[in-house]
């Protein structure tokens, strides 16, 4: 601590502007009373993490002459922080408390901004001289890491696990039950976004009612709620909202976005972009790839260009997704995107483009040689077939077209390029297919890419648990979930999720047909021969999919690492069968801890 006789009219505006407060009036005030002579800052640290809570309250003394404190002082107190070389430090929470029987405590205070010296001074109207603590404010890494299986359930996950006979590590994680409603979900259920008792006995609710993939991603990264088709834009389309990946990369950190689907989809395009409509996919690619939603057009041009609500900026380190033009023409990207991608290599800030090559069975390896290019500081791949998603990976493995990279390939590059960022990064992994293959009832599709997702997974984990790459468990954050469940997965026709699914292998997998009385496809015996009709009594069923669309089920959340039981402490009701669950708003609630934002 030390002392200064400089008159504080002269330090104290210039502290409390450095903080964005409004100075005192350097007018002099009424005589000081004898007793109060000055004020000490007592206990602080030579050095504070960036963004981390003090680790005790900041604490300050009323002292006298004899440097006793003052039991009787009530004088009200203000913290201020001057930066001398940097003044977009700002010190967050309550500045400003009243001092009992001579002493001020502040919690909660946190102070965000570049690493460097700082003082902290601690100021009060008529007491002279001011003090001040002199501390280095240093960073260290926060990696946070959201892998989104979409159209993931807990019937998927089961039908996996039952396939593969194992079960993945990450299940052994911490482990809730989130809800995914969004605000038209909410309205149809007349105010209640989730309600477990109607969820448990009947049947037809879960999807008379349901999310999309957008509005559920928006939660997710922005923490709000809001309409259905709507990309990172708030309820009734009136404000844009701010995302992980725009927060992680103000600060400074790396920020990546992979998908298996086209990377203007849903999902990935709540992480990048911001747009009244999902089906906005060129806005949205261009806000994605140049910042600018209408960089290579606008609405004039193509309806395809219009909703958009500005650029974001500083732009993503990393994108690795579907869509590529060539196989799926200018319909999620389009040709004159990827030709100034080709155009613009080399320009200061530019992508490093690796893209799918007819007749090149080499993705996945030129890749990562790109990826683990030092040289590299953004990598950008453009993948896909004739749907726009990399094709389907069937359970046996069979399926995938080695042109394109696989998920846990995508993801490896990502973390290659992103490890190399000095304060950490946010990541999104996408199984996007995972929820495709469940919009067609398609079980061994479904099966194949939940298998892929679980394999991304294992490659982050292992990635984390890496000393090499400057990662553990107590500086990332890991959160596997889904954005909703696809299919209404059960174990027969109006079978309620929490019965088991029978029997799931290849023999069953050659069993799924469509039952053209019930209007739903399924897996079962068909002991009379008549497989084109229907199921019949007597005859052994292994699972059913009621829907062709996603249901308001509750889907798992699992987490590790860095802020990970912060999720036990938002638990917003309790189902009877999967217990107490989240909202998927928590996610960024979470995400944010961990990244030291909020």
């Amino acid at each position: 601590m030390r002392r200064y006789s400089r008159s504080p009219a002269l330090l104290v505006p210039l502290a409390l502007a450095a903080c964005g407060g409004a100075p005192f009036s350097s007018t002099p005030g009424p005589p000081t009373p004898p007793p109060l002579d000055h004020l000490v800052l007592t206990g602080q640290p030579s050095q504070v993490e960036a963004g981390k809570l003090f680790a005790a309250p900041i604490r300050v003394e009323v002292r006298n002459a004899q440097d006793k404190v003052v039991t009787t002082s009530t004088v009200d107190i203000t913290l201020a922080l001057l930066a001398p070389t940097n003044s977009k430090a700002r010190l967050l929470g309550a500045a400003t408390s009243t001092a009992q029987a001579g002493v001020a405590l502040f919690p909660g205070l946190s102070i965000h901004g570049p690493t460097g010296s700082y003082r902290l001074f601690a100021v009060s109207e008529g007491i002279d001289p001011v003090t001040s603590h002199n501390f280095s404010l240093i960073a260290t890494r926060q990696h946070v890491i959201v892998l989104v299986g979409d159209g993931l359930g807990y019937k998927q996950a089961e039908a996996t696990n039952r396939y593969t006979k194992t079960t993945p590590a990450y299940q052994g994680w911490t482990h809730h039950a989130m809800a995914t409603w969004d605000l038209d979900t909410w309205t149809l259920n007349n105010g209640l976004g989730y309600d477990p008792s109607e969820a448990w006995s009947n049947f037809s609710y879960l999807t008379a009612a349901s999310t999309d993939s957008a509005s559920s991603a928006t939660a997710m990264f922005t923490g709000e709620k809001t309409n259905i088709g709507q990309i990172s834009v708030g309820a009734g389309n009136k404000a844009r909202l701010t995302t992980i990946h725009e927060l992680a990369a103000a600060r400074g950190l790396g920020s990546g976005a992979v998908s298996s689907v086209p990377i203007s989809h849903a999902t990935p395009a709540a992480w990048t972009s911001h747009n009244s409509s999902r089906w906005n996919s060129y806005a949205i690619a261009d806000e994605a790839l140049f910042g600018h939603p209408n960089t290579t057009g606008d609405s004039t041009k193509h309806p395809f260009w219009a909703g958009h609500w500005g650029p974001t900026l500083p732009g993503l380190d990393v994108l690795i997704g579907g869509g590529h033009p060539t196989w799926l023409p200018d319909f999620y990207l389009t040709a004159a995107m990827v030709q100034k991608v080709h155009d613009d290599q080399g320009l200061p800030h530019s992508w490093t483009l690796v893209e799918r090559l007819f007749g090149k069975p080499d993705g996945g390896a030129r890749l990562l040689a790109a990826a683990n290019n030092p040289n590299v500081t953004r990598l950008l791949g453009v993948w896909g077939g004739i749907t726009g998603n990399i094709e389907f990976r069937h359970a046996d493995g069979k399926g995938h077209d080695p042109e394109n990279p696989t998920l846990p390939e995508m993801t490896r590059a990502a973390l290659a390029v992103l490890e190399r960022k000095p304060m950490g990064f946010a990541l999104l992994v996408e199984g996007g297919a995972i929820d495709w293959a469940g919009h067609n009832n398609i079980m061994t599709d479904c099966i194949g890419e939940v298998i892929d997702f679980n394999r991304a997974v294992d490659v982050v984990a292992r990635w984390v648990a890496d000393p090499t790459n400057n990662s553990n468990w107590q500086n990332t954050l890991v959160i596997v979930t889904g954005d909703h469940e696809t299919g209404l997965l059960t174990a027969g026709p109006q079978v309620f999720p929490d019965v088991p699914l029978g029997e799931v292998s290849d023999r069953t997998l050659a069993l799924e047909k469509y039952d053209i009385v019930r209007n739903l496809r399924a897996s079962w015996d068909d002991t009379n021969q008549n497989n084109t009709i229907d199921i019949d009594t007597g005859e052994q069923l292994h699972w059913t999919w009621n829907a062709i669309a996603h249901s308001n089920s509750l889907i798992p959340l699992y987490a590790k690492g860095l802020e990970s039981e912060d999720f036990a402490k938002h638990l917003v009701a309790v189902d009877p069968k999967r217990g107490g669950y989240v909202d998927n708003t928590t996610v960024f609630l979470v995400a944010m801890r961990a990244l030291r934002l909020r």
